[in-house]
């Protein structure tokens, strides 16, 4: 993994890093380079925790940008607080992004851009947890389904106003309508039957019963709140070890819903496996 130090002005204890790694999809013929970050207190050189984050957003490069993960984010609560904690916090920005090669795929090859990171922050953090927002969550339940067998499984997963439920988005129009546009044309998804393969709530019970928070906003109008309500009711079905959390707050789960997003990981997080830092 390459590191690139990165000037911030986030936190006077932490660092920040442009990190970019190598990921390869089974059949793949060339790896692809990936960019991101990673985040972290200054003093800290190795922790047995770290976070591997997925950003949400269709990731296609155009003349309106690229939906890159933005940095001053990392001022939330519950990015700055892991970090101070000395937990190490790596973000992937998913292949078709600016800096990472390759085509955004929405839960294709790019679902190995997360294994991939893992693969490597596990030689250096034996317990790592997997956060994301939007399509992040639904990247990350994505790589579950694709999993290698011989990899470690993560200490728990952690679900931020995630698309879980991508075919009742389509079917109630839960979606903006230029996410539908945006998949149809990009994607070649043109009906609710498209979604079914790499649709969450078609698969849960399949993958491995890795703990599960959800936290989701009442007032969401980009991935709708009554669409996780069916997933939630899945999961209790069939008994996938979960915790819901409803918030009153919209897509983004900011100020002041942070906090209690913010307890909520440091929850899951401190109760799963040991805590060491050097």
């Amino acid at each position: 993994m390459e590191t690139i130090a990165v000037e911030s002005n986030i936190h006077p204890d932490t660092e920040l890093y442009e990190i970019f790694y190598m990921s390869k999809a089974p059949r793949e013929s060339k790896p692809k380079k990936i960019h991101g970050y990673m985040f972290r207190r200054k003093d800290v050189s190795n922790s047995s925790k770290a976070i591997i984050y997925c950003r949400g957003g269709n990731n296609f490069k155009s003349s309106a940008g690229s939906m890159e993960f933005k940095t001053k984010r990392l001022n939330n609560a519950y990015f700055l607080n892991r970090a101070l904690e000395g937990i190490t916090i790596y973000i992937t920005n998913l292949r078709g992004s600016i800096k990472s090669e390759g085509k955004d795929e929405f839960g294709g090859k790019d679902i190995w851009d997360v294994i991939s990171l893992f693969k490597l922050a596990n030689e250096l953090h034996p317990e790592i947890f997997l956060m994301g927002i939007s399509r992040g969550g639904y990247q990350i339940l994505n790589s579950l389904r694709l999993w290698p067998k011989k990899l470690a499984l993560p200490k728990a997963v952690i679900l931020l106003s995630a698309s879980l439920n991508m075919a009742w988005l389509y079917k109630n129009k839960g979606f903006r309508p230029s996410m539908i546009e945006y998949r149809k044309k990009n994607l070649n998804w043109a009906k609710p039957a498209d979604f079914r393969e790499r649709d969450p709530i078609n698969f849960i019970e399949d993958i491995a019963r890795v703990p599960m928070l959800i936290v989701h906003g009442m007032s969401d109008t980009k991935v709708s709140y009554y669409s996780i309500l069916e997933f939630v009711e899945k999961c209790n079905r069939i008994g996938y070890p979960y915790q819901f959390i409803t918030i009153n707050s919209d897509h983004a789960i900011v100020h002041p819903n942070d906090l209690i997003v913010d307890s909520s990981i440091q929850y899951i997080i401190n109760n799963y496996g040991s805590y060491t830092i050097d």
